[in-house]
């Protein structure tokens, strides 16, 4: 409830002073700042940010998280923003050493790609990113093949065009869609339940990883190796899987359009249902019996992308105030599952 009664009155500041109010909470305290980068410099480790529907331009300075804080936005998806606005930023988004157990949910992210840097003596570990349409690149490690990993990272029901994983460790990157390409993965890296919608490379020097139950439009690969491939259907021939991966249980030669309630055909948006067909033959095919796809699995994709937090779905604000002076402003809301 409390959690509730925060975002609610997030809103209406927003409303009141028609510019961005951005919360930071704690356990003991709420407070408010116009600024994206003061806000997180001034929260402390473990708390809570929260961001209204709203365009933060970060220029050419990017937004820097050097501590442990759960940075939540409004959501992107249309049909799920009506009432709070779509949270949008733009620039680079930058993750370093001591941001150890952080949360980045529920925001379009544009011009700019979203990266963790971290000292070689001090790599990252433990960090979550939900529920974000990433239109450049994820970049679980800057720059890196060796030295410094940054380890037990989930990248988990986002729509993504590339994931640059790098030397991180313990990557699981699971009921995505990825619009382009998953490249240089050098090991331990476990990528199940995705959609990939790319004619070229879906998998670019890709290494000692486990690929599971996804569905793709290519499956071609380039400088792949020890890699495992379960369970995943395409609309190609087979793997060129070369001397070292293994493969079991694939589908192959399956027209997509056969597959998806709505087929993209390498141009995904919004509108497209990729719900499975009854019927199709990614129904039941995966380990376990599990679907293939974004809805199969244990924690399958959420509708609209909305934040674990409770969801503002409508707003009624009156035209004009009461004979009291009175502004009339309607809530309805609903509490969410991650």
């Amino acid at each position: 409830m409390k959690t509730f009664c925060l975002v609610s009155c997030l809103l209406l500041t927003f409303f009141a002073y028609g510019q961005p109010q951005i919360v930071v909470q704690n356990s003991n305290s709420e407070s408010v700042f116009t600024d994206l980068q003061t806000a997180i410099n001034s929260a402390v480790s473990g708390d809570y940010v929260y961001l209204p529907g709203a365009y933060y331009d970060l220029g050419n300075t990017p937004l820097t998280i050097d501590k442990e804080v759960h940075m939540i936005g409004a959501g992107f998806h249309p049909d799920s923003t009506s009432a709070t606005g779509f949270t949008r930023i733009n620039g680079d988004i930058n993750i370093m050493t001591g941001a150890d157990n952080s949360t980045i949910e529920a925001f379009e992210l544009t011009g700019g790609d979203l990266s963790i840097f971290e000292a070689s003596t001090n790599p990252i570990d433990n960090l979550l990113f939900r529920h974000l349409r990433i239109n450049n690149s994820l970049v679980l490690n800057h720059g890196a093949t060796t030295g410094s990993m940054a380890s037990n990272i989930v990248v988990d029901k986002s729509i993504i065009k590339d994931i640059s994983v790098n030397s991180a460790q313990y990557v699981t990157i699971e009921n995505n869609i990825i619009l382009g390409t998953i490249y240089r993965s050098y090991g331990n890296c476990t990528i199940d339940h995705n959609v990939f919608f790319t004619a070229s490379f879906p998998f670019n020097i890709v290494n000692n990883s486990i690929i599971s139950n996804n569905i793709l439009e290519s499956t071609s690969l380039n400088g792949c190796s020890y890699n495992s491939f379960y369970n995943n259907l395409t609309d190609a021939s087979s793997f060129s899987l070369g001397a070292t991966n293994s493969a079991s249980g694939n589908i192959f030669s399956v027209p997509l359009n056969t597959v998806f309630t709505t087929y993209p055909n390498n141009s995904y948006n919004y509108p497209h249902d990729l719900h499975l067909l009854a019927g199709s033959p990614a129904v039941g095919a995966g380990l376990g019996g599990s679907d293939l796809g974004i809805y199969g699995g244990s924690d399958p994709y959420k509708e609209g992308s909305v934040p674990h937090n409770p969801h503002i779905q409508v707003k009624v604000i009156s035209g004009t105030t009461n004979p009291q002076g009175i502004l009339n402003v309607e809530l309805k809301g609903r509490a969410q599952e991650f």
